[in-house]
C-alpha cells in the first residue's frame, strides 16, 4: 500500500483519506502527480464528484 503525507503539514495519509486526521485539512488526490493536493482555484477537480 502506498502511503501519502498531507500537503499542509506532512502528517501520514492513506489513499482513502479526503481530510488529514492531524490538521482537518481536506485534500484531494492528484492523479497527474501522484500526490494529494490542497484543495484550489488550480487543483484537479473530478467531474463526477457530485455523484460521491
Amino acid at each position: 500500500m502506498k502511503l501519502f503525507d498531507c500537503p499542509h503539514c506532512g502528517h501520514r495519509l492513506y489513499f482513502e483519506n479526503a481530510q488529514c486526521l492531524n490538521c482537518a485539512s481536506l485534500v484531494l488526490y492528484d492523479p497527474e502527480d501522484a500526490r494529494f493536493a490542497l484543495p484550489g482555484a488550480d487543483a484537479f477537480h473530478c467531474t463526477n464528484a457530485d455523484e460521491c
